[in-house]
């Protein structure tokens, strides 16, 4: 697997210093940061081309900078979840996860669409205990990283696309 190069990106920060939860927050990043080049002085070219041009794209930009919104420069993290994801495909970790969960829930019977939820739990409660455990040796043998993804909805979303895929 070739490593993507991971390049920086503007996005909207709120007041609090967390990363704002607009649609368009990518979109106005890139615009106060164009403005903010043009008031330096080190705008022009590309830039000028991010200003806002309509009334109602000004007016959100100044009640937004004026309630405390910034930007911030970032690196995603994409492509180091997607290496995380590609290990746990590539390797038969999941099944082999499944075959463990099924020895230990036994004869116990579970409806269909509770199994992805049920697993996931179960995934996630074996690796925030706090003793080493078989589920965490089996885990750690592919990736030590996918040891420190104890949320539930991670795993049961990687079941899912296991599934459809």
């Amino acid at each position: 697997m070739i490593a993507k190069r991971r390049s920086p990106h503007f996005v909207l920060v709120g007041p609090s210093g967390k990363q704002a939860g607009r649609k368009d927050q990518h979109k106005i990043a890139l615009q106060i940061e164009a403005l903010q080049r043009q008031q330096t002085g080190l705008g022009g070219g590309i830039c000028d081309l991010l200003i806002p041009r309509l009334p109602r794209e000004i007016k959100t930009i100044n009640r937004l900078t004026g309630r405390g919104y910034s930007t911030k420069k970032v690196v995603c993290r994409k492509n180091y979840r997607e290496g995380l994801r590609g290990k746990l495909i590539d390797s038969c970790l999941i099944p082999e996860l499944a075959a463990r969960f099924v020895h230990e829930l036994g004869s116990r019977r579970l409806d269909n669409r509770s199994v992805a939820r049920e697993f996931s739990d179960w995934v996630c409660k074996n690796l925030n205990d706090p003793y080493p455990n078989e589920v965490k040796r089996i885990i750690g043998a592919v990736d030590d990283e996918l040891l420190n993804m104890g949320k539930p909805a991670w795993w049961k979303n990687q079941v899912n696309q296991r599934v459809i895929k």
